[in-house]
């Protein structure tokens, strides 16, 4: 493995520019989580074997020609989401609005009659369907801010979705729409099956009021698929203990050639009892959740130098070779965000000074008296740098102990223990993109995972080295 992972490593290097170096981070556990997609989705289908996938549902066919001027249609498979008042595209040359439609016989008419024939086969977009504008919402924008709305929606709303606002001046393209992503939003409802939604969109204030919207009009959602979850547990190890930091991954991209804008995950930390701490929109793939306890164990896996790193008894346990002094050292790939903050067990048998430096932040020192049971503060404050390596130092200051003993990495000033995402692919087709559900994985190594066999293939302590049921 390491042979096959360093032709990887060099390869990938070779691709890059000059004065540029990629990192290889394996994993070696996965978590998948949300493997069903038990979630609701939105102008999309989830096809499932062993694990499901999200493909968008917002295109089909015709199933006979359109002539021209003629404002009937055939489609060759149901679109569930179809409904009157809806904007819909066909063969991407020409917009119509559904006058009706009958999800049975997959027969509608335009509101409109077509300028072109369409040939059988051209495709039939769902293109956006009307929501309702109510009012702005807080205190008097100033022009260059963006806008926040409240509107009426026959669908949820996610950060990420795509707005269009009728063009008041395009009285020739009654379909003209300026687009504008939904960079934030909170919901109430459904209440009898309408959704109200507060909208921050990226577009600044000034722009918005030249349009002159009132209360009632009506403006668009673009019809991109989407997923929302129900509340997903972090995982735990086979004992029970929390799994600590985790990054939070998921599987996306074009299956066939096809427009995609982009995809965005949008994420709900949530408490024990599903109250949400706070939410993060449009986070990257293998984003961290630090607010966890770091096994004690975890240290061992880390380089040391001037150091030798045994485990014992529920502790990593750090002695100096020489001079009274040994250092621990770890990458932190992703990087490690500002507000992240634990509370480190320290056993001293004597008097020790434990240093420690979130690179590149300054070092922090702590004094720590003969003989304690010490709790001392591990973090980077919230007006720090974000870190790429964590540094800690100790130096016994009584010469007849060398040693201390790392417990475990309290989490503060609370644990994640729920995850609810969305997932809003900005993509129009039937099987051209596909997303999978939540993955996790650990950020830190640590001895809970290791497995351990005899010579004759059993598995000693059910195959883990800190044992197990």
């Amino acid at each position: 493995m390491a042979r096959y992972l360093s032709r990887i490593f060099e390869y990938l290097n070779k691709q890059l520019p000059t004065h540029s170096q990629s990192n290889i981070v394996p994993r070696n556990l996965v978590f998948i989580k949300d493997r069903f997609l038990k979630g609701s989705a939105r102008f999309a289908r989830k096809f499932s074997n062993d694990v499901a996938v999200l493909v968008p549902h917002n295109q089909v066919q015709l199933a006979d020609r359109i002539q021209a001027n003629a404002t009937g249609f055939e489609l060759d498979a149901d679109i569930p989401e179809i409904s009157p008042g809806d904007i819909v595209r066909v063969d991407k040359r020409e917009r119509f609005r559904v006058l009706a439609f009958d999800h049975t016989s997959l027969t509608g008419t335009f509101t409109t009659a077509s300028e072109i024939e369409h040939e059988t086969g051209a495709y039939f977009d769902l293109y956006a369907t009307p929501i309702e504008f109510n009012t702005l919402s807080g205190p008097p924008p100033t022009w260059d801010t963006n806008p926040t709305i409240v509107v009426t929606s026959p669908y949820p709303i996610y950060a990420g979705d795509v707005l269009g606002l009728p063009e008041p001046t395009a009285i020739d393209n009654p379909y003209a729409l300026f687009e504008t992503k939904v960079l934030s939003q909170t919901t109430t409802g459904p209440v009898l099956g309408v959704y109200t939604v507060t909208l921050t969109l990226d577009m600044l204030y000034k722009d918005w009021s030249e349009r002159g919207y009132s209360s009632g009009d009506t403006l668009y959602l673009r019809c991109y698929p989407a997923y929302r979850s129900l509340p997903v547990a972090l995982p735990k190890w086979f004992n029970g203990e929390h799994i600590g930091p985790v990054l939070l991954d998921w599987f996306s991209g074009i299956l066939v050639d096809t427009d995609v804008e982009d995809a965005q995950f949008n994420i709900d930390v949530l408490d024990p009892i599903f109250s949400v701490l706070y939410s993060v929109n449009n986070v990257g793939k293998n984003y961290v959740i630090w607010e966890a306890p770091v096994h004690n164990s975890v240290p061992v896996f880390w380089r040391s130098w001037e150091a030798d790193v045994n485990y014992r008894n529920g502790y990593t346990v750090v002695k100096a070779q020489a001079n009274g002094h040994a250092q621990l050292s770890t990458e932190l790939v992703p990087v490690m965000r500002p507000g992240t903050k634990w509370i480190l067990n320290l056993k001293a048998q004597g008097a020790t000074t434990f240093r420690y430096k979130f690179h590149p932040n300054p070092w922090k020192e702590t004094s720590i008296a003969a003989s304690t049971d010490a709790y001392v503060p591990v973090e980077i404050t919230a007006t720090e740098q974000e870190s790429p390596r964590l540094q800690i130092a100790f130096r016994f200051d009584d010469s007849d102990t060398d040693e201390i003993w790392m417990g475990d990495w309290q989490e503060s000033p609370y644990t994640v223990e729920n995850i609810q995402y969305e997932i809003v692919g900005r993509v129009v087709g039937g099987f051209c993109w596909a997303s999978s559900g939540l993955e996790v994985k650990p950020y830190f190594k640590n001895a809970l995972q290791l497995q351990v066999r005899l010579n004759s293939g059993h598995k000693l302590n059910s195959g883990y080295f800190l044992g197990g049921s």
